[in-house]
Order: C-alpha cells, then sequence, then structure tokens
C-alpha cells in the first residue's frame, strides 16, 4: 500500500487540476482498500478465535448485545414459564390497569404499593424471584412451554452445526498459510 501511494508522487507530467483529480481518487482507492484489509483481519480474527476456543468466539458476539435492556433469552422465557405460566398472562394486562388507574388517580394506597412491590418498569416479582420486564413481556408473547419449543426446534443446534468441519477447515488454511 505504501508503494502505491510513493507511486503518486511521480506520476506523469500533468496540470495540477488533473494531478490533484489523481491523487484525490487514489486516495480514495486507498481508503478502501485499507477499509476492506482491516474487515478482513476482522473476519480473520474472529475465525481464529473459533478455531482456538468457540466458547470465546460466542461470547465475543454475544456480548455485543446481551446487556442490552430488551435483550432475552429462550432459557429464562422458559424458567418464567416453567414457574408461573398461568400467571404470566395475566400479569401484563394487570399492570397495564393498575398503571391506567395509577394515572388516573383513581387507585388505592394498597394498590399503588402492591405495584410498586411488584413492578417498578424494568423488572417485575413473581413469588420471590424478580424478571426483567422484556423476559415477561416475551413470555406472554410466547405463551406456553409448547410454543417455546417449536421455536426451540425450529432453531435446532444452530451453534454447533457444522462446528467441528469449519475448525479443521480453519487449520487446513492456517497449517497451508504458515509456511
Amino acid at each position: 500500500m505504501e508503494k502505491l501511494r510513493r507511486l503518486a508522487y511521480w506520476l506523469p507530467d500533468l496540470s495540477s487540476t488533473e494531478i490533484k483529480t489523481h491523487r484525490a481518487n487514489f486516495n480514495k482507492l486507498y481508503n478502501e482498500l485499507n477499509s476492506i484489509k482491516d474487515f478482513l483481519c476482522d473476519q480473520a480474527e474472529g475465525l481464529y478465535k473459533f478455531y482456538k476456543d468457540t466458547g470465546s468466539f460466542y461470547w465475543s458476539k454475544e456480548r455485543l448485545y446481551r446487556n442490552g435492556p430488551h435483550h432475552v433469552s429462550l432459557v429464562e422465557v422458559e424458567n418464567l414459564l416453567k414457574l408461573y405460566g398461568a400467571d404470566v398472562n395475566n400479569v401484563l394486562n394487570s399492570v397495564q390497569t393498575l398503571i391506567d388507574l395509577k394515572n388516573s388517580k383513581a387507585i388505592s394506597k394498597a394498590q399503588i404499593t402492591e405495584l410498586n412491590r411488584k413492578y417498578d418498569g424494568f423488572y417485575y416479582i413473581f413469588g420471590d424471584n424478580r424478571y426483567r420486564w422484556s423476559v415477561v413481556k416475551m413470555a406472554q408473547r410466547v405463551g406456553n412451554l409448547k410454543v417455546l419449543q417449536s421455536w426451540k426446534n425450529q432453531l435446532g443446534n444452530f451453534d454447533t452445526t457444522g462446528k467441528e468441519e469449519l475448525k479443521l477447515n480453519i487449520e487446513k488454511w492456517i497449517t497451508k498459510n504458515s509456511d
């Protein structure tokens, strides 16, 4: 890349405007090539992580979104449905009713206390367990364990299918290119 940059200064005798145009085009191309190089380096690093330690690779991808407030795992939803499946369907409606009553000031202190105890805008308490509100909403959308199981069946082993074959191909590529 640096050699190409040096060549740009040895352009034939052109007018000042033509040289500026060629240099601008060259710099644009140079920057695009660098972007492609950076992208390929990132992909190679990801493949190497996958080859060395699949757990580390998966975590490097998952950590980007896992801490988001709307991230919901199927395990969390399954846990909530197993423990409180019958109650989950009633929660959203009752919470929304209480919030509406609270906003209209037509709510008793006992109802406000109960609402504040069970729901703070981010979490809802079922028994002794606290669940993120996004998990409660997703559990209600899912509805029951049969629907959740059908989702799991459709996903299958998406994170392990072809894993060993990919590792083998990465190892071949590393061996071939290490000479």
